[in-house]
């Protein structure tokens, strides 16, 4: 399933080498590939990743075009990664709150006990 993204949601956007946090707005998603507005311009081949709603991607700068209104950058997309909603939380939290605690395989009097 492809994540759908409206045209003109902002993200954040962060780049490696050299570190900075900058803020975008979607332009187009899809097909392996997110265009974005932003207000610097970024070199091709800087490492990207972007924080979405729901996910987090990770790609790589292919070009970025200047303009009147500040640049637009072509990232390709490498990775996508899903992140846990917050029902998602939930149920981790429930099922370890029920779990049943083990034996502690240091406690040998414990173990000698069941052998007995």
């Amino acid at each position: 399933m492809e994540m759908q993204y409206n045209a003109g949601q902002r993200v954040n956007l962060n780049t490696f080498m050299p570190a900075q946090t900058l803020e975008g707005t979607i332009v187009k998603l899809g097909n392996g590939q997110v265009i974005l507005d932003v207000d610097c311009e970024l070199t091709q081949g800087v490492k990207v990743r972007l924080d979405l709603a729901d996910s987090i991607l990770l790609g790589e700068v292919r070009s970025c075009q200047t303009g009147a209104d500040g640049c637009q950058v072509d990232v390709a997309v490498l990775d996508a990664i899903p992140l846990m909603p917050d029902i998602g939380h939930l149920v981790i939290g429930v099922i370890r709150s029920h779990a049943q605690p083990s034996i502690d395989v240091h406690d040998h009097s414990a173990v000698r006990a069941q052998l007995a």
